[in-house]
């Protein structure tokens, strides 16, 4: 897996749609705006482990444009929406991973950025471009970098998709923070969601990208 991050501007079009969420000084993951009103990001990044319960989505802030402190607009919360068979507890199974998205809709609609739509890709399409090695992009604020907006595109590809259930495995590199980053398809200077980073599999030979693809997520 490639360990090369590239540095954007976030402010910039079209990566001003890939924004912080800011939980209250509790933290913050990344988060995609995919329509003037919804954010969409990891169902865990929303759930307040220490309180066993969701963040209260006003204390939810999300900052689209951001760079090194500044944005292009800020919205709080208005309500989450977790995936119907989403589990705060994280017990084991890929139908669990699946779950694993939210939607935050915001009080106000964003328009001083473009949002980024959903490109559903349904699973023969999807293992299509597993056999023809394609390659995407990932995007987000990690831990280490947590004030610039980094990017995984030498080696950003789509592995395999679980028989069991909607999860794709990927060699996207998402260091801690970039939960909830989308894994992104760039095209005639046009970004659309292919699937979301949840996660991380590891084991004694090294590690690869868990995402759900956009064919899971229902972003009414």
């Amino acid at each position: 897996m490639s360990h090369e991050r590239e540095i954007l501007n976030g402010a910039d079009t079209p990566w001003n749609a890939i924004g912080r969420i800011n939980m209250r000084g509790q933290g913050h993951c990344t988060g995609v705006l995919i329509n003037r009103k919804k954010v969409l990001t990891a169902g865990h990044c929303l759930w307040n482990t220490a309180a066993k319960k969701a963040f209260i989505a006003s204390e939810l802030h999300f900052l689209a444009g951001y760079n090194k402190g500044t944005f292009k607009a800020h919205r709080r919360g208005k309500r989450i929406r977790f995936s119907p068979g989403f589990d705060p507890v994280g017990r084991a199974g890929t139908d669990k991973v699946a779950a694993n998205w939210a939607i935050i809709e915001l009080e106000e609609p964003i328009e001083e950025v473009t949002p980024v739509p959903l490109l559903k890709l349904d699973r023969p399409q999807l293992q299509r471009q597993i056999k023809d090695n394609s390659v995407f992009m990932r995007a987000g604020f990690s831990k280490n970098w947590p004030h610039v907006l980094s990017a995984n595109k030498e080696d950003c590809k789509l592995l395999a998709i679980s028989r069991d259930s909607p999860v794709l495995i990927h060699s996207c590199r998402a260091p801690d923070g970039d939960i909830g980053s989308p894994i992104l398809r760039l095209q005639d200077s046009e970004l659309s969601v292919v699937a979301l980073n949840i996660g991380r599999l590891s084991n004694k030979s090294g590690s690869v990208g868990l995402a759900i693809p956009s064919y899971q997520i229902d972003p009414r």
